[in-house]
C-alpha cells in the first residue's frame, strides 16, 4: 500500500457510464430496471473504490470513460512519505 500525505483538498472521482438504453424500458415495470442497473453501478464503484484506496500500489490512471466501465476522473498525487 502507498504511504505518504493527502491535503484535506485532494480527492479522487470515480465515474460508471452505463449502457445505452430505451427511456421506456428502463421505466418499465415501475422502473425495476433502471433501479437494478443503478444497484449494479453503485456495487461495481464500490468495488473499485476499495480497490483503489486499500489495493493499488500505484496512482490511479486516469482514462477517457469508454460504457460499461468504471474509471478513475481525478486523483490525488500522493508523495512519498519522508
Amino acid at each position: 500500500m502507498m504511504q505518504g500525505s493527502l491535503d484535506a483538498n485532494d480527492r479522487r472521482v470515480w465515474l460508471i457510464w452505463g449502457a445505452e438504453s430505451d427511456d421506456f424500458e428502463v421505466a418499465a415495470d415501475g422502473a425495476a430496471p433502471l433501479r437494478a442497473d443503478i444497484d449494479a453501478a453503485n456495487r461495481a464503484v464500490a468495488a473499485r473504490i476499495v480497490d483503489d484506496l486499500f489495493y493499488e500500489t500505484t496512482p490511479g490512471r486516469k482514462t477517457a470513460p469508454v460504457r460499461g466501465q468504471i474509471v478513475t476522473l481525478d486523483a490525488p498525487i500522493v508523495q512519498a512519505a519522508p
